[in-house]
């Protein structure tokens, strides 16, 4: 790609986990690529309160070696009712991918679980309560090196 070794999307998605910000000439952007930076702006600003403020949790560390070239974090608001977890696959895996287990949540309370890639428009993947997002936790959906995945997760009324 003509961001090197990382693929915009990757590269925004990287970016939201901490302080997104665009640091690019937007007039030369293609139109998948511009649509892709809608989509992620979009998502900045629906989880930024929650990255800026939230309680950072370490799911998968990119160091540890049974990790396999992967790394996972998320961020939990004080009251527990929103929260948003990012995947990167980094590299090819060669052991079984890791199930990710949220935790912190209210186990009693419903969330509607929202997926992400930035490739498409956000997927609703279910209304799971906190008890089943820790216990069964959902499944390594990456594949592909430098690949990422975000969830937003908010608790229903």
């Amino acid at each position: 790609t003509r961001w090197g070794e990382r693929p915009i999307e990757f590269a925004c998605a990287v970016a939201l986990s901490a302080r997104f910000g665009i640091d690019l000439d937007l007039a030369a952007l293609t139109p998948e690529e511009t649509a892709i930076l809608r989509r992620a702006v979009a998502l900045a600003r629906r989880t930024q309160p929650v990255v800026q403020h939230g309680r950072l949790q370490r799911l998968v560390s990119p160091v540890d070696e049974t990790s396999s070239g992967r790394a996972a974090l998320g961020y939990m608001s004080a009251d527990a009712r929103n929260a948003v977890f990012f995947a990167y696959q980094l590299e090819a895996g060669d052991a079984s991918a890791p199930t990710l287990r949220f935790t912190g949540l209210d186990p009693s309370t419903t969330y509607r679980v929202t997926h992400t890639d930035l490739l498409g428009d956000p997927t609703v993947v279910g209304h799971l309560t906190g008890s089943q997002l820790e216990g069964r936790g959902v499944a390594w959906p990456l594949d592909a090196p430098l690949r990422a995945a975000i969830w937003e997760v908010v608790a229903e009324p």
